[in-house]
């Protein structure tokens, strides 16, 4: 099912449209119970698209994925391609191995005046934006016998109040 079919539509301008102001979501408890996921590392150039056909046999469920992981902006909050990731450091960097800032022995963010050289380790500006990219990698993904679950529910919470 693809995420907007089952909006109810509105008159807008002698013309249906789908109803967008409708919002709804996996509950909590279900996003916080490990008895209805299980855990997945996003691999390079994996999407939500392919992710949700290789898992639920319908690459429309891509929003299932979506919804479970309260990722609402997938260029910001999806993981990035090697490639593209690449050119986002090379883009936003003018040197990508300058020193970003230094961290202690234990990873915990340091000053540079204050920490003794052999306290502290510079952190580059790719490593930093590599860490940032990795952060997003780990997502739940929703066990398969559970998905039509979720889609009926998202169907019945949108029509109420038709």
């Amino acid at each position: 099912m693809s995420y907007f079919t089952a909006f109810p539509l509105v008159r807008y301008d002698n013309s249906l449209q789908v109803n967008l102001t409708r919002r709804v979501g996996v509950s909590q408890a279900m996003k916080n119970n490990p008895a209805y996921y299980y855990k997945h590392n996003i691999g390079d150039g994996d999407t939500p698209e392919n992710l949700a056909d290789r898992f639920y046999d319908d690459v429309n469920l891509a929003w299932v994925i979506l919804q479970f992981n309260d990722i609402v902006n997938v260029f910001e909050e999806w993981p990035k391609p090697q490639w593209e990731f690449d050119a986002y450091v090379n883009a936003n960097y003018d040197d990508p191995y300058a020193i970003h800032h230094y961290v202690d022995l234990d990873g915990n963010r340091v000053d540079y005046e204050t920490t003794k050289s052999w306290e502290r380790v510079p952190v580059t500006n790719y490593e930093f934006e590599t860490w940032i990219n990795d952060a997003k990698r780990e997502i739940k993904l929703v066990l398969p016998e559970l998905v039509n679950t979720i889609v009926n529910r998202h169907k019945e919470i949108i029509q109420e109040g038709v």
